[in-house]
């Protein structure tokens, strides 16, 4: 007992060794040099910070600007309640109005201030002088629809009460559920109350998506003034501008940084004095900049004798903040398209880093490159296995953070792939032959003929029934395929016959009919069924009329009869018999057609090359017809004349 007592005390001792609590900034009135973790309690003298002025706002247009927030460099401002639900961009050198956009499906109740986050813009209509309001909301405006030519915008509608109202009834400026400021942080909107009665500032949370909410209250701070607007940077310090409309209206802007667990109130706290409204006017909306360098608009403050015109003036908080929270250390992290791949495939990574990084030390073993110095690199891995993956990220302000992601890249190998014929792969007409492919868990198949896909072939088998080369593509769960070798299967050859021209001629003409070919093929052709003694070669010249076919054999005995080509003699060859004369023949330029044979007036006129191509078609005028052959090429021509009651008749044409 007294060995466990000793060691409770001597832990206890550590304990308090590792985290003294107290004021950890030196430049507070309290700073506790042996203070290892700051409890908030810091005490400020009174400091001055002055307001310089920037440029004046465009008048009237912005005689009500509320809030402000920097948008991608662009400063964006808004007014306030009755006036229209619009955006202005304002040229932040000269407060000149560059453009206007009007969100569409909103009103404007009581506009009073404005944040931003990574993709979105928020709006807040919460002003609430009067106390009563039951419709409090922010609108969410896509920061994409903002284009330099866009001049309305829809938005989405996030609906809220706060959880620690429970009277409406309207007390006009003297009620604690008034609010004008709001930032983005977290992932959360949180808002910072402006209570007229006991001049304290409320800090409500609530989601930053859609829907309609209870603002949660988490804590309070003794302002000891109205806050009117708010802003975060970077390093999560936030500023809290307002005024006091007693005495001398005095203008103050709170400090809040080093604050955890999701308060911002249990940090430094300071309080800073700028002036008066007599000199800064109404101090309205408040946004950082450049780390510790921001921005201050007033809206017009008119009361005889006074008449301060909208401003915007720009404030710097650097000299009263640890280097650290103006360029805070950057956070590493990184994403990628995939991290689970197939051995020879790349990784395309992506740099996530925030808070300015410029520059970039990633590792990665097992990959090539094996390190690189580039914000998004793509890394190939040839071995399959599991590979670990380290960033380190820097920024201009000297803060580095590494970030090692273990066994994050899965390297797989592609799945075996193989085919086996279910019988043999030599066959003749009417046979087939089933390919296997290897199977697996969660494979996929698809398979390919001479190096094409087989449309619908996705089956672990397939039937082939001609010849080709056969290949099955295999894909495992992962997505990795492996093609396997090409299985050789030989079926009936082929047999078809084409034609070198037309197939209809006139008596001593001809046509050359050529089979097909293949590798170790013979041919025997046939005319009308018969066999033609000696035409064993793979062309035929056919001079008389007659159904052809040809027999095709291969190499393995297979034979294949090919369909028949009809070859027709119809021509009556000479004018004197047929009544039909082609003059001048040869033709250079013009060709006239004529007929005496009654059963070929208005026939049809068809022009083939020699080729068996048609060149021309043209109709009698009754028995004669005039055709210009200026554009066809010196050669033989046949003319096939086509009438009534079967009559036809075809010539020869000689073009020069």
């Amino acid at each position: 007992m007294k060995k466990s007592l000793t060691l409770l005390i001597i832990l206890f001792s550590f304990i308090r060794m590792q985290a003294q609590p107290g004021c950890t900034d030196p430049q507070a009135s309290n700073y506790n040099a042996a203070a290892t973790s700051n409890d908030g309690s810091c005490v400020y003298p009174a400091t001055s910070l002055p307001l310089q002025l920037k440029a004046s706002l465009a008048t009237p247009t912005l005689d009500e600007t509320s809030g402000i927030e920097f948008i991608a460099g662009s400063l964006w401002t808004h007014n306030d309640s009755g006036n229209s639900p619009s955006l202005y961009r304002v040229d932040s050198a000269t407060g000149a109005v560059l453009q206007t956009v009007a969100v569409s499906n909103a009103t404007n109740v009581d506009w009073e201030d404005i944040a931003s986050g990574p993709d979105y813009l928020y709006v807040g209509d919460f002003g609430n002088n009067n106390g009563n309001r039951t419709d409090l909301k922010i609108y969410r405006i896509a920061k994409s629809a903002l284009t330099p030519g866009a001049t309305s915008v829809m938005a989405d509608i996030i609906n809220f009460s706060y959880s620690d109202q429970t009277s409406f009834v309207s007390a006009p400026n003297n009620n604690n559920f008034d609010c004008e400021s709001v930032i983005f942080y977290n992932d959360s909107l949180h808002l910072f109350s402006k209570d007229w009665v006991d001049k304290m500032s409320r800090h409500y949370v609530l989601p930053a998506t859609p829907g309609t909410y209870i603002a949660q209250v988490k804590e309070t701070l003794n302002a000891g003034n109205l806050v009117t607007g708010a802003t975060v940077q970077e390093g999560g310090v936030i500023a809290l501008i307002g005024y006091d409309k007693s005495g001398l209206f005095p203008v103050s802007i709170w400090m809040l940084y080093d604050h955890h667990g999701g308060l911002f109130y249990n940090g430094n706290k300071r309080k800073f004095s700028c002036s008066t409204m007599l000199i800064n006017g109404q101090t309205e909306g408040i946004d950082f900049k450049n780390g510790a360098y921001g921005y201050v608009s007033n809206e017009r403050l008119q009361q005889n004798p006074v008449n301060i015109a909208p401003t915007i003036k720009t404030f710097d908080l650097g000299p009263y903040l640890p280097a650290w929270f103006i360029n805070p250390a950057p956070v590493a992290d990184f994403t990628v398209n995939n991290d689970t791949i197939c051995k020879g495939a790349s990784v395309q990574f992506t740099d996530l880093s925030i808070q300015n990084p410029i520059a970039w030390n990633w590792s990665f073993p097992g990959g090539s490159p094996s390190f690189s110095t580039q914000q998004h690199p793509v890394v190939t891995y040839s071995t399959a296995g599991i590979y670990s993956v380290t960033l380190l990220v820097s920024n201009s302000g000297g803060g580095v953070d590494t970030l090692t992601r273990t066994n994050f890249i899965k390297v797989v190998n592609p799945p075996q792939a193989t085919v086996t014929p279910a019988g043999p792969v030599i066959f003749c007409t009417g046979g087939s032959v089933t390919l296997n492919a290897n199977s697996g868990a969660g494979f996929t198949y698809q398979w390919k003929k001479n190096g094409n896909l087989i449309a619908g072939a996705a089956a672990s088998s397939y039937v082939a029934a001609s010849t080709g080369t056969y290949k099955a593509i295999v894909t495992n769960s992962t997505g990795c395929s492996k093609a396997s070798a090409g299985i050789a299967v030989t079926g009936p050859p082929s047999a078809a016959i084409t034609a070198g021209g037309p197939l209809s001629f006139c008596a001593g003409d001809s046509v050359t009919l050529t089979a097909s070919t293949g590798a170790g093929y013979t041919w025997q052709w046939k005319r009308n069924g018969t066999n033609i003694s000696g035409a064993t070669g793979i062309t035929l010249v056919a001079k008389t009329a007659g159904a052809y076919k040809v027999t095709v054999t291969n190499a393995f005995a297979c034979s294949k009869v090919s369909a028949a080509k009809n070859v027709t003699v119809t021509c009556r060859e000479s004018a004197g018999q047929s009544g039909t004369q082609l003059y001048p023949n040869p033709a250079e330029n013009e060709l006239r057609i004529e007929t005496t044979d009654p059963d070929l007036a208005d026939a049809d006129i068809l022009i083939y090359a020699a080729t068996g191509q048609l060149v021309k078609s043209i109709r009698l005028h009754g028995s004669f017809v005039s055709v210009d052959v200026s554009d066809m090429h010196a050669g033989v021509y046949q003319v096939r004349l086509t009438g009534k009651n079967g009559a036809a008749e075809l010539q020869k044409l000689v073009k020069y």
